[in-house]
């Protein structure tokens, strides 16, 4: 099976497909800003890591059934970074036919990385720990500097109403939402007005039900099973 998966990662990894501005009909002056706008999105999917990423999770799809990476901005930067599977959790019954409508993210992360993000919570962050589940029962235990950190996200259920703001202006009203906690206190709680999860997943094989696509692994058990 590790020679199959390996076999499997490694197809498509020499191709980099890349977005294209072409012009029709367009100037020269259109033309050559077209081939610049080329070059600079070129140029950021590598700074970014994008192809090294996509190799990652291109790696993780036939072994775990899906792979995932997660585009965001950090300051005036794009990244990109390759996400476990088993950090993603949905609820199966809620997508069984397909897209789920709340995701979560759990993971251990260094507390001094949460300190630089959130000065105004530092006390409670220090005390916070990693999750743990013993059968039934979910407990929190201290374990140095690395603290379990969830993110969720729930889809909006429809378009955005607009209501009047405190100053007079227009902002779109949603029940879309994003949370960043760890135990004992909520870091984040914002409007999600996004109708997707800020997530690229790539199924080994698109499942007929459900969300978690079938990896080459899952597919071979009955076989190695008679082996």
């Amino acid at each position: 099976i590790a020679s199959l998966c390996d076999t499997a990662a490694e197809l498509g990894a020499e191709n980099r497909p890349r977005p294209m501005f072409l012009t029709n009909g367009g100037s020269w002056g259109l033309r050559r800003r077209g081939e610049k706008l080329t070059r600079l999105v070129e140029a950021l999917y590598m700074r970014m890591g994008l192809y090294n990423t996509m190799s990652l999770i291109r790696g993780d799809a036939p072994i775990f059934g899906s792979g995932f990476a997660r585009i965001y901005r950090q300051g005036n930067e794009i990244q990109c970074e390759r996400v476990f599977p088993d950090e993603i959790r949905v609820d199966d019954s809620e997508c069984k036919y397909g897209q789920p409508r709340n995701l979560y993210r759990v993971r251990e992360v260094a507390k001094s990385v949460l300190f630089s993000l959130f000065r105004k919570h530092e006390a409670a962050i220090k005390t916070s720990g990693v999750l743990t589940r013993i059968g039934e029962v979910l407990t929190s235990k201290t374990a140095g500097n690395l603290c379990t950190a969830v993110e969720s996200w729930h889809l909006p259920s429809g378009s955005p109403l607009e209501e009047e703001s405190e100053d007079g202006g227009r902002v779109a009203k949603t029940d879309g939402r994003y949370v960043l906690a760890v135990d004992g206190v909520t870091l984040m709680d914002e409007p999600y007005r996004y109708d997707y999860f800020p997530f690229l997943k790539l199924d080994w094989t698109t499942p007929k039900i459900g969300w978690w696509g079938r990896g080459i692994a899952e597919r071979q058990t009955a076989k190695q099973l008679e082996i």
